[in-house]
This record gives structure tokens, sequence and C-alpha cells, in this order.
């Protein structure tokens, strides 16, 4: 089925926002990225801030699925379910050739300081994405087996806290060495069952 002008501003607004920023793309940019008329922004859209927050919405959506179909996934372990999660990221900025990275993670960088509103949206989901992270890593175990002095809400967000600092060096690097930096500071060592005694 044909997209609709608005889906239409949406994707081109989101590929424009994730290559070079919010602040570097313009209207006009989206409008010819989309192939859209002029006056067709405004009819969706009351501001170019109000379409922001509705990219923000569309990146939301794109990654839902992904959290569903990992994080929700029975048929292997919590900590499993969290690994696969991040290979699946990882795998896909190494095929949009390490540009862009985490939408949420670049905007939440460039329009926190200066925009409350931006910054309470990009709050709410990633306080949502550590939620999911701190369900799995409590469900799993490892912190009482392990005996970690801190809680599962806490040990999500350092880990989260690393996830976009590994996507910083994936796009600095170009290759997937940081991902499996990560992926063996977090998984073998942070999130490693030890054995019960």
């Amino acid at each position: 089925m044909e997209k609709s002008p608005k889906e239409r501003l949406l994707e081109a607004g989101a590929k424009l926002i994730l290559e070079q920023g919010y602040n570097n793309t313009g209207i006009n940019e989206v409008l010819n990225e989309a192939s859209v008329p002029k006056g067709s922004f405004y009819y969706y859209f009351e501001s170019k801030e109000e379409f922001g927050l509705k990219v923000i919405d569309y990146f939301e959506e794109f990654i839902a699925p992904l959290i569903k179909k990992y994080f929700d996934d029975t048929s292997i372990n919590e900590i499993e379910r969290i690994r696969r999660y991040f290979t699946c990221i990882a795998e896909m900025i190494r095929e949009n050739h390490y540009k862009g990275g985490c939408p949420i993670g670049n905007l939440a960088q460039e329009m926190a300081p200066s925009n409350n509103t931006f910054r309470e949206k990009l709050k709410r989901i990633t306080d949502n994405m550590e939620k999911r992270i701190a369900d799995l890593i409590d469900a799993s175990g490892v912190i009482s087996r392990n005996r970690i002095a801190i809680s599962p809400m806490e040990l999500a967000q350092h880990i989260f806290a690393l996830w976009e600092g590994t996507i910083i060096k994936l796009k600095l690097e170009k290759n997937q060495k940081p991902f499996e930096i990560f992926e063996m500071t977090v998984f073998d060592s942070l999130l490693r069952i030890s054995p019960g005694d």
C-alpha cells in the first residue's frame, strides 16, 4: 500500500535526523527527501519541534517489535535474550556502514540539554528500556547468585550507559571490535551466572 504524505515525511525525517541530527535537518530538506509538496508539512505538523517529537515516536515504534521479539522470547534464558537484542542492533549498525547509530541516544545528546520537552520524551523511552533490561536481570537470578551489590535497575542503567558508549565507538572505529568488547564486559563478566555454591 502506498504511504501517505505524513508517513513519507516521518520516514524521511527519521533518516535525515539519524544521519545528521535534528538541528542540522531543515524542513525543506525533509520535503525534498520525502518528495512531498511544501504546503503539506504544516498541514500535518504545527512546527518543526512537533515534527521532531513525532519522529521520536517513529523511532520508538520501529524498535518496539525488536524489543518484543528478543525480550519476550521465553524459549531462551533471560541473559541470552538481552545478548541477542544487542547483537541484533549492533548488526543493524554494521549493515548501515556505522552511520547514524542510536537515534534516541543521538537526540538525547543533542537536544536534552536545551529542550525539556525532548528531554522528557527521550528519558521516558530510555527509562522503559532500562526497566525491561532490569526485569530480565532480576528474573535471571544473576544478582543474588553473583552477590552483586547493586540493584537490577542500577545494573541495567550501567549496561545501557555502556551500550551508548559502545555505539559511539562503533561509529568512530567503523568495525565490530567495540561491540565485541561490550559483549565480553557485559555477558562474560557483569551478567555471567556463576556456578552455584
